[in-house]
C-alpha cells in the first residue's frame, strides 16, 4: 500500500508539471459521512474537508483533477461518535457534459491521520484498532464557472476501516461532499 501511495503522489506532482494546461486552486466544503458496508445501526454525521487541486485539459471534452483533501469523516452508533481524519487523494477523471457541466469519476486513496470514539465529553483514541490506509470510488457532478468550482461526489468506500482479520466482514467508509473550488 506505501508503494501505491507513493505512486499517487508521484502522478499528481507529475500532473503538476504541466503548468502550461494546469490550473492549481483551493477547495473546500462540507461532508456528510456514515460507515457502509456491513455496519448496522449508524447514523451519518457532517464534517469538511479543505485542500487543493491542479486541474488539466487532457482535449476539450476530458480533463483530470488530482487533489489533495484533508477530510473529516466518521459515524454514530447509540451513545458514541466516531471520528476518522484522513489525508485523501482523490484522482478525478473529468468528462464534460455541456458548458461547464462535467461528470466526475475516479479512485480516492486516503491515509488515516488520527481516529477517536468520543461518548458525551469523554473521548478515546481507536487509531491502533483501525487500518491507516483507506479507498474508495468517487462519483460526482460538477459545475466550473470562471474560476468557481461546483461540485458534489459521492465516495464509495472499498476498503475496511478497521485493522481486524474477521473474514468476509467490512466496515467501510461512505461520503457525500459538496464543494466550492476556486482557480488561483
Amino acid at each position: 500500500m506505501k508503494k501505491l501511495f507513493t505512486l499517487i503522489i508521484v502522478a499528481f506532482l507529475g500532473s503538476l508539471g504541466a503548468q502550461a494546461q494546469t490550473s492549481f486552486g483551493i477547495k473546500g466544503g462540507l461532508n456528510v459521512a456514515n460507515e457502509g458496508g456491513d455496519a448496522k445501526g449508524t447514523d451519518p454525521i457532517t464534517g469538511v474537508h479543505v485542500g487543493g487541486f491542479a486541474s488539466t485539459s487532457i482535449s476539450s471534452r476530458f480533463g483530470f483533477q488530482p487533489e489533495l483533501l484533508y477530510s473529516l469523516q466518521g459515524y454514530k452508533q447509540g451513545k458514541y461518535t466516531v471520528h476518522y481524519h484522513y489525508l485523501n487523494v482523490p484522482l478525478i477523471f473529468k468528462v464534460g457534459i455541456s458548458g461547464g457541466l462535467h461528470a466526475q469519476l475516479g479512485p480516492q486513496f486516503g491515509i488515516l491521520l488520527a481516529a477517536s470514539r468520543k461518548e458525551g465529553k469523554h473521548s478515546d483514541d481507536i487509531e491502533e484498532d483501525r487500518n491507516k490506509y483507506d479507498g474508495a470510488i468517487a462519483l460526482g457532478l460538477g459545475y466550473d464557472l470562471s474560476r468557481l468550482q461546483f461540485s458534489v461526489r459521492y465516495n464509495i468506500g472499498v476498503s475496511d476501516t478497521r485493522d481486524s482479520n474477521e473474514k468476509g466482514v467490512a466496515y467501510t467508509n461512505n461520503v457525500l461532499q459538496l464543494s466550492v473550488g476556486f482557480r488561483l
